[in-house]
């Protein structure tokens, strides 16, 4: 409501240190190729999120069970919050745990989430000049554990 929530480090109330947005939840997690939808395992598929003010925090453990026809690049879907349309909003999430993945040994499997949408471009830290995009053959059957933020 109006006028309710904390203000941080202040003895006035000022809007720049006003926090007056805090939300939990949980989200459904999908892989595409942005044609095709993978099938993920139902015990994996749902991620977690916590909102504080603009900036959201997600979690989740991704297993996917068939790749289906997804091929080429491969992104994760469902955020909770569409990313907005500028520069300054950009995130990136992190894996700490993957397995049955074709991919090189030492390599690792990162994103950020993409302005203006609900998904997230996955890469695969692979190449001298940084990461390439993650491809559908490179997940296959893969799972990994992830978490990350971005700003709303």
């Amino acid at each position: 409501a109006a006028g309710q929530g904390i203000f941080l480090g202040v003895t006035t109330e000022t809007a720049a240190n006003h926090l007056s947005d805090y939300e939990e939840g949980t989200w459904s997690m999908g892989i595409t190729d942005g044609t095709n939808n993978a099938t993920l395992q139902s015990s994996y598929n749902t991620g977690r999120y916590r909102k504080i003010g603009s900036m959201v925090h997600i979690q989740g453990y991704l297993d996917v069970s068939s790749i289906g026809s997804c091929s080429g690049n491969i992104a994760l879907t469902g955020l909770p919050f569409t990313v907005p349309n500028n520069s300054s909003s950009y995130g990136t999430i992190v894996s700490g745990m993957g397995a049955g993945m074709s991919i090189t040994a030492g390599t690792s499997v990162t994103g950020y989430p993409q302005i203006n949408t609900t998904h997230i471009e996955l890469r695969l830290w692979d190449v001298s000049s940084g990461a390439s995009a993650l491809q559908a053959s490179e997940l296959s059957n893969g799972e990994f554990i992830f978490c990350g933020s971005y700003m709303v």
